[in-house]
Parts: C-alpha cells; sequence; structure tokens
C-alpha cells in the first residue's frame, strides 16, 4: 500500500507527527494536538484516517512509547511551543545564550556604574573641608563677580567676619585726606595684622577691593559701615569707612584706625589672592598662608 507522500521532515517532526497520530485519550492527546497546533505544522499532516495509511498504524505507537518520546524530547517539544513558527525562525541555544549574557553585561554595568557613583560621591566629599576645618583656618573662596562698585560683602573665615567692599574712584580718593588723621598710614605698627602685599596706601592687591577681618582690635566689637561722606555725630569731617558704637573707634575706606581713638591698631588684612578676576580664596596667598 503507498504510503502518503508529504514534505521532507526533520527527525524530530516526524517524531512529533507520529506521536500525534496516536489515539491517545485524556490530557495526553489534547497536549499533542495543541502543540503541532501551536508549532504551526499542523497542516502538514495527512490526516489518521485516511485510507492510504498503513493497517494497524495506529496501534504501533503505544501509550509507552508515546511517554518514553515525551521523555526524550521533552526540551525541544518546550521550545517548539514557546517558538512556533518554522524551524528556521527559531531562536537557537547559542542565539539564547549570548542573548542573556549581553542582557546580564548590561545589567552588570549600570549597577557597577551606580555602585562607583554612590562610592565616589562620600569619598568627594570627605575631601572638602568640612565646618570645622574651615573654622579652622581651612581657607574660604568668595565670588566677587556680582559686587557692585560701593557695595560690601561678608563672608567666614576662621570663625571671623570678612569684609570685601569695591571701592568706587571716589572712596578710593577719601584716602590721601584721611592721611593726616589716622594712626598708622603705612600699616607698619604692628607687621603681623597686615601682609607685604597689602601695605599701601589701599591696604589692598587691587585698589578697587578692600579685604579686612570685621572686628575691632579694642575689644574685638563689630564696626558698622558708614560708606557716606557726610557730617556725622561722631565725626563732622567724615569720609567714609567704619564706625564700632561700642567705644567710639573710627577706621578710614582702607580699615586704617583713627588716632586718639580706644581701637589701638589696623583693622586686619587676612591672606588672601586672586584665583581669578571674579574669584577670592580667603586664608591663602602665594607664599601659602
Amino acid at each position: 500500500m503507498q504510503r502518503h507522500a508529504g514534505p521532507a521532515q526533520s527527525p524530530l517532526a516526524r517524531a512529533v507527527r507520529l506521536a500525534a497520530y496516536a489515539h491517545l485519550s485524556g490530557v495526553a492527546s489534547e497536549f499533542i494536538a495543541d502543540l503541532v497546533e501551536r508549532c504551526g505544522i499542523a497542516n502538514s499532516f495527512p490526516d489518521p484516517r485516511d485510507a492510504a495509511l498503513p493497517q494497524g498504524f495506529h496501534k504501533r505507537l503505544s501509550a509507552q512509547r508515546f511517554f518514553k518520546f515525551c521523555l526524550s524530547f521533552r526540551g525541544h517539544l518546550c521550545k517548539m511551543a514557546l517558538f512556533p513558527g518554522d524551524r528556521r525562525n527559531r531562536m537557537t541555544d547559542k542565539e539564547l545564550d549570548q542573548k542573556k549574557r549581553r542582557l546580564l553585561v548590561a545589567a552588570t554595568s549600570v549597577a557597577g556604574g551606580f555602585a562607583a557613583g554612590a562610592t565616589a560621591v562620600p569619598f568627594v566629599a570627605s575631601m572638602l573641608p568640612s565646618e570645622r576645618a574651615k573654622a579652622a583656618g581651612a581657607p574660604v573662596e568668595a565670588d566677587i563677580g556680582n559686587l557692585a562698585p560701593g557695595e560690601m560683602m561678608r563672608v567666614e573665615w576662621r570663625g571671623k567676619p570678612v569684609w570685601i567692599v569695591r571701592r568706587t574712584p571716589e572712596m578710593l580718593a577719601t584716602l590721601k585726606d584721611t592721611n593726616d588723621k589716622v594712626a598708622d598710614p603705612n600699616s607698619v605698627r604692628v607687621r603681623d595684622l597686615t601682609p607685604d602685599y597689602a601695605r599701601n596706601e589701599h591696604r589692598s592687591i587691587k585698589p578697587e577691593y578692600l579685604v579686612v577681618v570685621g572686628i575691632c582690635t579694642h575689644l574685638g566689637c563689630s564696626p558698622v559701615d558708614k560708606f557716606k561722606a557726610q557730617a556725622e555725630a561722631f565725626e563732622s569731617d567724615w569720609k567714609g569707612g567704619f564706625y564700632c558704637p561700642c567705644h567710639g573707634s573710627l577706621f578710614d575706606l582702607s580699615g586704617r584706625v583713627y588716632k586718639n581713638k580706644p581701637a589701638p591698631d589696623n583693622l586686619p588684612v587676612p591672606p588672601h589672592q586672586y584665583v581669578s578676576d571674579t574669584k577670592l580664596l580667603i586664608g591663602e596667598d602665594a607664599k601659602g598662608a
């Protein structure tokens, strides 16, 4: 008797085809039928009732052989059910392994990046000066880019207030008028209070900017700024500067103390340097003070 002619089948396809022909009952037959349908090869099967099939065909594949077949090809059956369609369009084990490997590499790379960042942030932060270190003397950077002429800004260094005044040409012109009124016009009486680069009439590196510690040299009071040149109750011919209301000490616009006042010395000039046109480093100069 002539067998049914069909397209060439792989050994696995033939095994599934024979299993589908078996007259099984219950869940097993339904499973095979569903599997064959999902694999998309049901249409290539001849009808089991076809008279062209050999006699006794259905009896040659027993239930025991079917279950042995399922055990032998269980991996392939699951793969066929999960990836239906033509065999050529299904992923191979090698392709699956490569995809998993790429996914794992990407996941571990991202996780490693986050871990490195989380580790680096506290490490870098630990290298920055703490508040205690700043109070102990760590340099402090001040941005003077937005400081307008005639204005003053305050920063803290070693727990002390530091005043930065941007003087106008008119304010600088008053310094010549106060030379005869101040006790130490050249800042030489106590050299530790004024660095060498600030021992001049304007007591600064750049004439425009005054940098002084805002603490009165008398008893440590904090003077107030009185920049406007006008008659004041404490000085009729006031040219502008700083006034200490506690005991009446006066300082001109360079921080030089007036004669015959309670304060014995000029306002201290802290070590400082310019790191750029708009950045001032207080607490450190070119000599590493």
